[in-house]
C-alpha cells in the first residue's frame, strides 16, 4: 500500500487531538488575538486596536461597538504574562484608573491576560466591579487565557490563523483555510441516471449535512475539489448492459487519481461486471468503495457518510472544535462542518414525520451523525446551531447527550452584544436559581404515563388540556415546571441561567418519574433551550414528543 494513503487508495492525514495553544512572545500578536477575541464577545467587526504599539492607548488596546456606532463603546486591555506572573490587584486598579480617562468612555473594561484562571483575582475583580457600577462608571471584567482560546476557538478560522505552524503537518495549510467554513460536499456523477436513485442519495447527503452537487463544473470551491465522489449506476432501458456498464465503468475510472473516497453504487448483479469492465480498462479496484444499492441500502448510506465526514474533517484541518448545523427552516448557516439541511421535510405540516417515519428515516440520520463525529477524537467541542422545531431540537438533544459529546449550542447570532448570551456552553456553571414545578390536573386514575408541560414564553396549558381531553391521554401525574418567572419574551439569557434551567428541569423530572415509564412532553421555549433539555433526559423512560398545530397538538414520536 502506498504510504499515507488507507486501503480505498484515498489520503489520509495524521490527525491529533489533544491541542497545546502556547502563549505568543509578541504584544502585537496578542493585542490582535485580543481584538478578534472581542469582535466575537461583542458581536462587532468593526472592534479595532486602539492606536499603534508603543503609543499612548489611555488604558484601552481594543475598543468596539457593541450597540452600533451610535452606542455607547466597550473596551479591552492587553496584558500579556509570558513568564506566567499573575496580575496583582494594584495593576488591576492601574487599568481601571487609565480607561476612566480615556476619551473614548467605554461602559465597560475587559482586562486580558495571558496567566492561568486566578480565584483570588476573579473576586477581586468582581468586587471592583459591583463599586464602579454603584458609582456609575463602566463595569470590569478579567479574561484569563482559556477565556480567550474558548472565544477564538468559535471561530475556527482564528485557530488556523494563529497556529497555523500547528496544522502545518496536519494538512494542506492552504486547503485547510479555503474550506475552513464550508460543509462538507461531495459529487454526484448520475451518468445520465433517469431513475430516482440519485435523488435518494442526495436526500441521504443532505439530511447527514454533506451538500451535494450534480454538475462537475460547479464542484471546485475556492480552487478544491469534493470530500468524496458518489457514482451512481444508470438505469437506461434501451440501451445493452455492456454499452451502460462500459459508461459507468470509464466515469468511475475518471477518479481513481483523486484523493478523496470514490464510491460506486450500483446493484448486485452488476457488481462483478463492473469488476470486469474496470479492471479490462487497468483500473485500480483498490481506489473504489464498491457498494450495493438494492441490500444494506442503510448501511452503505452511513458507510458513505463516515468517509466523507473522516475525510473532510481532516483536510479542513482536523480542529478541536466542529460547528454543527441543524435545520428545519430554509436559513443558511455562516459556517458549519456539516449542515443537516431538513427544510424540505417540513414545508407543511402534514409532511412532519409519525413513528414510523421517524424511525426509519431520522433516526438512523441523527446516529451516523453523532457516532461519526464522536468517532473522530476525544476532547473535541461539537458546537450546534439549533434551528429546528421543538420535538426535532429536543430529540437532537436527546441523542447527543451530555455522556456521549460535549456539546453545547448557539442560542443567537443577532442582535446580542454578549457571547454568552448568544453561545451556551455546556461546561458553563449553572446560575444559583431554583425552578419550581407543581401538581396540576389531578388524574382520574392511577397509570404509569406522565404528562409534563413546560413553558418559558406563554402560557400553554389550555391547548395541552383541550389535546388531552380530545385524545382520552390517561395520565397518573400531571406536572408543570413554569420557566416565565426568569424568561420574558425580549430578555436574552446568558449560559449561566440555561444550563441552570436544563440541569433543574432534568433533576425535577428525576425526582418526580418514580414509577412511571412515560413521560408526555408539551413544550414552548427556545429551540436551543429545549435541545440541552434534551440531553438530560436519559434513563427517564420514554419520551413522548407532539406537534403544535395551533391551536392544538399533534402527536410526532416517541425517544426511548
Amino acid at each position: 500500500m502506498e504510504r499515507g494513503r488507507g486501503e480505498a487508495g484515498f489520503k489520509i492525514f495524521p490527525v491529533r487531538y489533544n491541542y497545546i495553544f502556547p502563549i505568543p512572545e509578541s504584544d502585537d500578536v496578542f493585542d490582535e488575538m485580543v481584538r478578534d477575541a472581542c469582535s466575537i464577545e461583542w458581536n462587532d467587526p468593526m472592534t479595532q486596536k486602539n492606536g499603534r504599539s508603543g503609543q499612548s492607548q489611555n488604558g484601552l488596546d481594543v475598543f468596539g461597538y457593541p450597540n452600533g456606532p451610535g452606542g455607547r463603546c466597550r473596551g479591552a486591555q492587553s496584558k500579556l504574562r509570558t513568564k506566567g506572573k499573575q496580575l496583582s490587584q494594584g495593576e488591576i486598579d492601574d487599568e481601571i484608573k487609565k480607561a476612566q480617562s480615556s476619551p473614548l468612555n467605554p461602559d465597560q473594561l475587559i482586562i486580558v491576560t495571558s496567566t492561568g484562571r486566578d480565584v483570588a483575582l476573579q473576586a477581586y475583580v468582581d468586587q471592583v466591579s459591583r463599586i464602579q457600577t454603584q458609582n456609575n462608571s463602566f463595569s470590569v471584567k478579567i479574561w484569563f487565557w482559556d477565556d480567550l482560546l474558548e472565544r477564538l476557538s468559535i471561530e475556527r478560522r482564528y485557530i488556523l490563523k494563529y497556529y497555523k505552524d500547528i496544522f502545518t503537518s496536519v494538512t494542506n495549510l492552504p486547503e485547510a483555510e479555503a474550506l475552513i467554513d464550508k460543509p462538507i460536499y461531495t459529487l454526484i456523477e448520475t451518468c445520465d441516471d433517469t431513475s430516482n436513485n440519485p435523488t435518494i442519495i442526495e436526500r441521504e447527503m443532505r439530511r447527514r449535512g454533506v451538500s451535494v452537487y450534480r454538475d462537475k463544473k460547479l464542484i471546485n470551491i475556492n480552487g478544491f475539489g469534493p470530500d468524496g465522489v458518489i457514482c451512481v449506476y444508470p438505469e437506461i432501458k434501451d440501451k445493452p448492459d455492456d454499452l451502460v456498464m462500459q459508461k459507468f465503468s470509464s466515469v468511475v475510472k475518471n477518479y481513481e487519481c483523486s484523493d478523496c473516497p470514490v464510491f460506486a453504487f450500483l446493484p448486485d448483479v452488476f457488481i462483478a461486471k463492473f469488476q470486469e469492465f474496470f479492471l479490462q480498462e487497468n483500473g485500480n479496484i483498490s481506489k473504489v468503495r464498491i457498494l450495493s444499492i438494492n441490500s444494506t441500502f442503510t448501511k452503505n448510506i452511513s458507510q458513505i457518510f463516515i468517509e466523507l465526514l473522516n475525510y473532510g474533517y481532516r483536510r479542513r484541518g482536523a480542529l478541536p472544535v466542529i460547528d454543527i448545523c441543524c435545520r428545519s427552516l430554509n436559513s443558511l448557516p455562516k459556517s458549519a462542518l456539516l449542515d443537516l439541511d431538513w427544510s424540505s421535510e417540513f414545508l407543511a405540516p402534514s409532511d412532519w414525520p409519525d413513528q414510523t417515519l421517524w424511525d426509519s428515516q431520522f433516526t438512523p440520520v441523527i446516529n451516523d451523525v453523532v457516532e461519526g463525529v464522536t468517532n473522530l477524537g476525544k476532547n473535541i467541542q461539537i458546537h450546534y446551531d439549533c434551528r429546528l422545531f421543538l420535538p426535532l431540537a429536543l430529540a437532537l438533544g436527546y441523542h447527543s447527550n451530555i455522556r456521549k459529546l460535549r456539546a453545547s449550542v448557539w442560542a443567537r447570532s443577532v442582535g446580542c452584544s454578549s457571547f454568552s448570551q448568544k453561545f451556551w456552553d455546556s461546561d458553563s456553571t449553572p446560575a444559583p436559581i431554583n425552578i419550581h414545578s407543581e401538581e396540576i390536573e389531578k388524574p382520574a386514575e392511577q397509570t404509569s404515563h406522565m404528562i409534563i408541560e413546560i413553558s418559558s414564553q406563554v402560557d400553554i396549558h389550555s391547548e395541552i388540556k383541550g389535546f388531552v381531553e380530545k385524545e382520552n391521554l390517561k395520565y397518573g401525574k400531571w406536572l408543570k415546571i413554569d420557566l416565565m418567572e426568569h424568561i420574558r419574551d425580549g430578555v436574552q439569557i446568558d449560559a449561566s441561567y440555561a444550563i441552570a434551567y436544563a440541569d433543574q428541569v432534568g433533576r425535577i423530572i428525576r425526582q418526580n418519574k418514580g414509577g412511571f415509564t412515560d413521560l408526555h412532553f408539551f413544550i414552548s421555549t427556545l429551540s436551543p433551550l429545549a435541545f440541552l433539555i434534551g440531553q438530560r433526559l436519559q434513563a427517564c423512560g420514554r419520551v413522548h414528543l407532539y406537534w403544535f398545530m395551533n391551536p392544538s397538538y399533534r402527536k410526532a414520536f416517541v425517544l426511548q
